[in-house]
């Protein structure tokens, strides 16, 4: 199978669960997998390991654990790009995120294949992990409130861990100011989210 194939396949099956949930779910999820290189470099690189502790934080709807899913279930079926390393096997993802209708989506999505829950990355406990994965998420935030998260995931992850780390660019102009701009009010875990 070729990595254009491979990549096919991933974003149809990853994309697949969020179908029932509606049209903004599937549409999102397509959309994101298939124009963010992040998840096609985790299998590129092999940075996941088997049997990893993975904790997801800001994880929106759950695309990291149904992408690692779909990638599970086609290297079962034989369909696997040959210059990629094998996807990891008995991943446990947890994902914490801050807006529930996301929390819901995955939850309805990938059921119990993985925990996800709806909470301030700023507050909830983090527990032990072998990866911690974190992208476009830190730049919501202020520097202290970053650096406090940063810290909590030091010490949360097993000396040997790896932290997959990806912010946003103010200095991008106009792409990362329509990033930024992009959600209309959307509703947190039952409480307020500081403007």
């Amino acid at each position: 199978m070729s990595i254009a194939q491979a990549r096919r396949a991933l974003i149809g099956r990853a994309s697949a669960p969020y179908r029932p949930s509606g049209r903004f779910a599937w549409h999102f999820a397509r959309g994101k997998l298939s124009r963010d290189p992040v998840f096609t470099a985790l299998f590129e690189r092999g940075w996941i390991p088997n049997g990893a502790r993975l904790l997801d934080l800001g994880c929106g709807q759950g695309l990291l654990a149904a992408w690692l899913m779909a990638a599970t279930r086609i290297w079962e079926q034989g369909g696997w790009p040959a210059m990629w390393p094998a996807p990891p096997k008995s991943v446990h993802v947890r994902g914490i995120e801050l807006m529930l209708a996301d929390v819901e989506r995955a939850n309805a999505a990938l059921g119990g294949s993985a925990q996800f829950e709806c909470a301030d990355i700023r507050e909830a406990g983090f527990g032990s992990a072998d990866v911690v994965v974190i992208l476009d998420v830190l730049h919501y935030m202020d520097y202290a409130a970053q650096d406090s998260v940063l810290r909590r995931v030091r010490a949360a992850l097993d000396p040997r861990g790896l932290l997959l780390l990806r912010v946003g660019n103010a200095a991008a102009g106009l792409l990362q100011s329509l990033q930024s701009a992009r959600n209309p009010e959307p509703e947190p875990c039952g409480r307020s989210w500081p403007r």
